[in-house]
């Protein structure tokens, strides 16, 4: 008997949840059914290509900034979630930023991570700012500190 009450609450929470689903799909604005699905899918294209093209703006203006910008120190506040098993990943990292002569400031925004690099709250990285805004800042993932390479020996 218990067996067959426990499938009757799996059924009904089955129910409930896309019960609750289709509430969440109407609250957003999408139709019910297979049209509003499609329509779902479309906004989340658009917006998965609206942050390729971001990315891809800041990655292309990553090597003139790292030529031109002006040289600083940005401190890991806060960070996203690493991407386990990806030799480089997109992470949204919040910095403080210190440059010369300025008093610090602190900016959040999505950059690419090698795998190798330390990233932790507190972590210090080498970057460089755009002379003209000051929120677009290309890490220095060449001069950021990495962990030993396996078998390597350092100082502690």
């Amino acid at each position: 008997m218990g067996l067959f009450k426990g499938v009757r609450e799996l059924a009904k929470l089955t129910k409930d949840a896309q019960k609750l689903q289709r509430e969440q799909r109407q609250q957003a604005g999408y139709e019910p059914g297979m049209r509003g699905a499609m329509k779902q899918m479309g906004g989340l294209v658009s917006e998965a290509g609206a942050q390729v093209k971001h990315l891809a703006d800041q990655s292309g203006e990553r090597p003139r900034i790292l030529a031109e910008g002006i040289e600083g120190e940005g401190v890991i506040l806060g960070h996203g979630t690493p991407v386990r098993g990806a030799a480089m990943f997109n992470l949204d990292i919040d910095l403080e930023v210190h440059l010369p002569g300025r008093p610090p400031y602190r900016v959040s925004n999505m950059y690419m991570v090698s795998s190798s690099a330390i990233i932790r709250q507190g972590t210090k990285l080498p970057l460089r700012v755009d002379r003209d805004d000051p929120a677009k800042i290309a890490i220095d993932w060449d001069k950021a500190a990495s962990p030993p390479k396996h078998g390597e020996i350092r100082p502690a």
